[in-house]
C-alpha cells in the first residue's frame, strides 16, 4: 500500500459520519477534536484517487479548511478559531495548498483563486526571522525562488519538516537515505530524538518517506490506523534507484539524550536496547561506557536509581543474572539479555561507593503511549542501578557486547530473585 493509500484509508476510519471532518487529539484520548492540518492532508490523500466523487469531497474540505483563515494564520484545532498559537500551521497547509494548486489546477475551479489568496497571505503572515532552516527554504519555494541544497536540520524535530521541503524543492536525499535500515524500517542518522510508542520506535513521517522509496516498509508503519498516515498524502513518487546501504546499527552519541541505542529484530518487530543519559556524562566507548554521575548525591525514591538501561519488552526476550533468573544484581555480575538474533550481555563496575541492581518493568523516559488507559502500563525492561552510598564525584563502568545469534529459546514464565533485599 502506498502512503497517500493508508493517509486515505486512515482518514476514513477517523473520519466523522455527523461532521464529515477527521476528528483526534494529539494531547490526549478526545475523539472531538478536529485538527485543520490533518484533514488538509485528509483532503490531499482524496484528490490523490483521481475519482471524481473522492475529488469533490477533498474540494469541499479545503473550502472549509480556507474559511477558518485568520490573516494568513491558522488554527491547530477547529474549535480554537479565531485563536492562533502556532504560526507554523499556516506554512504546514500552504504545503499542501502548493500540490493541490499544482497538480489539480484543472479542476479547481474558483477553488483555486482561494487558494492563490491564501498562499499569498501565508507568505506575508510568517515572519522568516525567526523560523528554523526548513520554514526559510519553504517560504522561498513559495515565492517562486531558487534554493540550493538542504542540508539535516540541527534541530531532531525538524527533519521530516525538511524531507517534505526537499520534494518541493525536487531534491533526493540520497546521503540521508543511506542511513536507513531497510530491514528493520529505521533512520539510523544523528542526533534525532528517539521517541517510542509501546514497544517499538514511534511512526514518523520519514518512515513512509524511506519505506516508499526503498519499497520495504516497517510493519509498524502500515499496522492500525495510526495518525502520521494522514501525512503519507505528501509523499511524492522517487524515481531514482534507493542507495544500498547498511548503516551501523549501534549509535554511540555521549551528548544525545540516548548515548547508547542499539536496534535489532526482523521484518514484524523492531527491538531496541537504550541508555538514558539525563544527569550522565558519559564517555568511553560502546564496549567500554564511563557514567560519571552528578556531583549533587540523589535523594532516596526513584531519584537514587541514577543509571537506567531500558529493552523494549517482548516475548522474544530472556533475561538471566549470572546464568539464572533474577530481578537484582551486584555490581561486577553479568547480565545476559537473549533475544531472537541477538545476545547481548553487561556488567557494571564502581572504585568507590555501593550501588545496587534491579530489573524491573517501567517506562523510558521518551514514551508516548503511556497515557489514557494505558497510563499505568509498562513498555519496557528497566536495567537499572541504585545509588545505596557514594562519593560526589564517581563514576560507573559498562562493560557492554553483543553479537548476532541463531533464534534463542524462548524466556521461560517467571522473573524470581534469588537475591535478599540486603544493602
Amino acid at each position: 500500500m502506498r502512503p497517500h493509500e493508508l493517509a486515505l484509508k486512515t482518514g476514513r476510519a477517523l473520519q466523522s459520519e455527523q461532521t464529515g471532518w477527521v476528528h483526534l487529539c494529539f494531547e490526549g484520548d478526545s475523539r472531538d477534536t478536529i485538527p485543520l492540518f490533518e484533514n488538509g492532508c485528509f483532503a490531499l490523500a482524496l484528490l490523490r484517487t483521481r475519482m471524481s466523487d473522492e475529488a469533490v469531497e477533498g474540494m469541499e474540505l479545503i473550502k472549509q479548511i480556507l474559511a477558518f483563515e485568520v490573516d494568513g494564520h491558522f488554527p491547530v484545532y477547529l474549535h480554537e478559531y479565531p485563536k492562533v498559537r502556532d504560526q507554523m500551521v499556516g506554512l504546514r497547509l500552504a504545503t499542501l495548498f502548493y500540490w493541490i494548486r499544482k497538480d489539480y489546477s484543472h479542476v479547481l475551479g474558483e477553488l483555486k483563486g482561494q487558494i492563490d489568496g491564501a498562499l499569498a497571505r501565508i507568505a506575508r503572515a510568517v515572519t522568516p526571522d525567526h523560523c528554523p532552516d526548513w520554514a526559510r527554504a519553504r517560504l522561498d519555494l513559495l515565492a517562486g525562488k531558487e534554493i540550493g541544497p538542504l542540508a539535516i536540520p540541527k534541530w531532531p524535530s525538524d527533519f521530516d519538516e525538511m524531507l517534505i521541503t526537499m520534494q518541493m524543492a525536487g531534491q533526493t536525499p540520497h546521503a540521508l537515505a543511506e542511513l536507513w535500515d531497510k530491514e528493520l524500517g529505521i533512520f539510523c542518522g544523528p542526533g534525532l530524538k528517539r521517541f517510542q510508542e509501546e514497544g517499538e520506535p514511534a511512526l514518523h513521517y520519514r518512515d513512509l518517506f524511506f519505506g516508499a522509496w526503498s519499497g520495504q516498509f516497517p510493519s509498524r508503519a502500515i499496522r492500525g490506523h495510526h495518525p502520521t498516515h494522514l501525512k503519507g498524502a505528501l509523499v511524492r513518487p522517487i524515481l531514482e534507484p534507493f542507495p544500498e546501504s547498511q548503516p551501523e546499527r549501534v549509535q554511540f552519541q555521549p551528548e544525545a539524550e540516548w548515548p547508547l541505542a542499539l536496534y535489532w529484530g526482523d521484518e514484524s518487530v523492531t527491538h531496541s536496547f537504550v541508555l538514558a543519559r539525563k544527569h550522565l556524562e558519559v564517555s568511553g566507548t560502546p564496549n567500554e561506557l564511563i557514567l560519571t554521575l552528578p556531583q549533587e548525591l540523589p535523594d532516596d525514591g526513584d531519584k537514587s536509581f541514577e543509571i537506567g538501561f531500558f529493552l523494549s519488552l517482548h516475548p522474544d526476550h530472556s533475561i538471566f543474572i549470572e546464568g539464572e533468573r533474577a530481578t537484582t544484581f551486584h555490581m561486577g555480575e553479568k547480565i545476559t539479555i537473549e533475544s531472537k538474533g541477538m545476545r547481548l550481555t553487561l556488567c557494571f563496575s564502581a572504585d568507590e561507593g555501593h550501588f545496587f541492581g534491579h530489573l524491573l518493568q517501567g517506562n523510558r523516559p521518551s514514551q508516548v503511549s503511556n497515557k489514557g488507559e494505558k497510563h499505568f502500563a509498562a513498555f519496557d525492561w528497566k536495567i537499572a542501578v541504585r545509588t545505596c552510598s557514594r562519593p560526589e564525584r564517581c563514576s560507573v563502568k559498562v562493560a557492554l557486547h553483543w553479537e548476532q545469534m541463531p533464534d534463542c529459546p524462548p524466556p521461560l514464565p517467571s522473573h524470581a530473585s534469588h537475591y535478599q533485599h540486603i544493602e
